[in-house]
């Protein structure tokens, strides 16, 4: 059965389309009309927000409460005010607390919303520019270091921020090898080392 949103208004480039019906099969939009209702009250419809980087929503800060739990509170809070997909991220902590993240996270997927995975922010970052991440955890990845994490994280971890001039080429390549987006952050690279790959 089509679902109908009806009598809503969009921006098509920069023109507003009022008093419009959109009809949704499944999960596609398959028509647009013009709304037979012209009722002066209407809902202004836009796509939704996708958010890469959000530690907590809720009153839930993930790293803090690692949990199931915490990731449906978030879901249900983001999806409130619009956010369709997100990436829960991980700031710099200890291998326990990245374990404990990484295992909510790969269980909470099977119902997952729109939880999209994890995005570790650390620990593989310059010391010389850590911003608030905590010192005592922040390293140079090894290779095996960086293969267990990615086989235990079994394709929830989506995207790692690191400081590429720390790291070996062949970090910065195993994590490309395995669909993980690498975002620079927290680094000292120069030009030339932000562009090696």
């Amino acid at each position: 059965m089509p679902k109908v949103i009806s009598n809503t208004s969009y921006f098509q480039d920069n023109d507003l389309k009022k008093n419009q019906d959109i009809i949704i099969n499944g999960t596609l939009i398959s028509s647009i009309n013009e709304s037979g209702n012209k009722a002066s009250s209407h809902s202004l419809v836009v796509p939704g927000f996708i958010d890469l980087q959000i530690y907590g929503a809720g009153g839930r800060l993930f790293s803090a409460e690692p949990s199931i739990e915490s990731l449906s509170i978030m879901e249900n809070d983001l999806l409130k005010k619009g956010t369709t997909g997100f990436l829960a991220c991980m700031a710099t902590n200890s291998p326990e607390v990245f374990d404990e993240c990484i295992k909510a996270a790969k269980e909470h997927r099977k119902s997952a919303k729109n939880f999209l995975g994890l995005h570790l922010e650390g620990p593989f970052l310059n010391p010389k520019r850590l911003g608030a991440h905590v010192p005592a955890f922040v390293r140079k990845a090894s290779l095996d270091e960086i293969k267990k994490l990615i086989d235990f994280g079994d394709g929830v971890i989506k995207m790692m921020t690191i400081a590429p001039e720390i790291q070996d080429d062949e970090v910065i390549q195993y994590l490309l090898d395995h669909g993980v987006v690498v975002s620079l952050g927290h680094s000292n690279a120069t030009f030339d080392e932000a562009t090696c790959l």
